[in-house]
């Protein structure tokens, strides 16, 4: 089993994968536009407005694109990983 997760994590790094967690900062419903934020302060941008709320926290699967700059890097894959009422107040 081990020998299968080493593999499997060897080939998600050879694709340029990599997961990110992140607060969703603004919903722009007309246009159907989330904007992310991550701890670090880059945003990123997807569409699919759905159920989210400003405050919400989504963990996203990301593709290097094929560079080392992080702001060119392409959302995949996004799902709702909760809300929490004290982030705002951390620090």
């Amino acid at each position: 089993m081990k020998t299968i997760i080493a593999y499997l994590s060897a080939l998600i790094a050879a694709l340029g994968l990599y997961s990110m967690t992140a607060k969703i900062v603004d919903l722009d419903r007309p246009a159907d536009v989330v904007t992310i934020e991550t701890a670090s302060g880059y945003q990123y941008q997807f569409y699919g407005c759905e159920d989210y709320c400003e405050g919400d926290f989504v963990s996203a699967i990301v593709w290097k694109n094929g560079t080392e700059r992080i702001t060119d890097d392409v959302i995949l894959a996004v799902h709702y990983s909760g809300w929490c009422d004290y982030a705002d107040n951390i620090g």
